[in-house]
């Protein structure tokens, strides 16, 4: 699966997450537990092959270190791309929160939060150390952060404008501008000839970024299946979502 359709799935939730935030529906407990179960594991993952990797490629030879270096880049193009869906989704839970006044679903995602963070920056150290991948390399990898991270402030501004879910942004005040924007079209054809623009554009910034373990894809399908079933079934996005995840196998 390629890892960049989650990017897709994001701006697609973000679009619909009233349908959920409002919502008087309690959320499924099992999506809830499959989240987290399956957001650890594949963070346990990313967190044991960047050290992997790192060992590897520091001891590796001249004749080894491209196909090392491959394998990292492919490893922390990963993780970054995922940062997008993980922080709109946990922002999500908080603002569900926030609107039941409970203390549920908030918990969990701030507990994925904060372990995406610690897998991000040993992804993070391997950019500042500079020794370990070539500089066109770690430019690669600092150009897929940035994106990463203005994608998520502009899918998140809508959620920091109504919620109190500004930490979950790279940068509040960005994240605050983008939501202020969109917020400020009334009209409905507008609110929509926007969503279907911003769809396409996370298409051409994130062509293409395969999953570097078929292990973390049945955790990232599983991730994605807890996603879509809290909302409600009649949700075209939900639909959607489900026959771009097969198609994409």
């Amino acid at each position: 699966m390629d890892i960049a359709r989650s990017v897709e799935l994001a701006v697609q939730v973000s679009r619909h997450s009233d349908l959920m935030i409002e919502s008087s529906a309690a959320l499924p407990e099992n999506s809830l537990r499959d989240f987290w179960k399956f957001s650890r594991r594949r963070i346990t993952d990313w967190k044991l092959c960047l050290n992997r990797c790192n060992r590897r490629l520091a001891e590796s030879s001249n004749r080894n270190r491209l196909e090392r270096s491959l394998e990292l880049e492919s490893l922390i193009s990963e993780l970054l791309v995922s940062d997008v869906l993980t922080r709109l989704w946990s922002a999500i839970l908080a603002a569900v929160d926030e609107r039941r006044a409970t203390n549920w679903a908030e918990p969990i995602a701030r507990h994925v939060l904060v372990d995406h963070l610690q897998a991000r920056y040993l992804a993070l150290q391997v950019l500042v150390d500079q020794s370990l991948l070539s500089q066109p390399r770690i430019h690669r990898l600092n150009t897929l952060r940035h994106s990463a991270e203005r994608w998520t402030d502009l899918l998140l501004g809508r959620l920091v404008c109504q919620w109190d879910v500004g930490d979950f942004a790279f940068d509040e005040s960005q994240s605050r501008e983008f939501g202020e924007s969109h917020l400020s079209y009334r009209d409905e054809d507008i609110r929509e000839t926007a969503w279907h623009l911003i769809l396409s554009g996370a298409r051409i910034t994130f062509p293409t970024c395969p999953a570097s373990s078929p292990w973390r894809t049945a955790c990232l399908r599983k991730i994605i299946g807890s996603i879509l079933s809290c909302f409600p079934k009649h949700a075209l996005f939900q639909r959607t979502g489900e026959t771009r995840l097969k198609n994409s196998e």
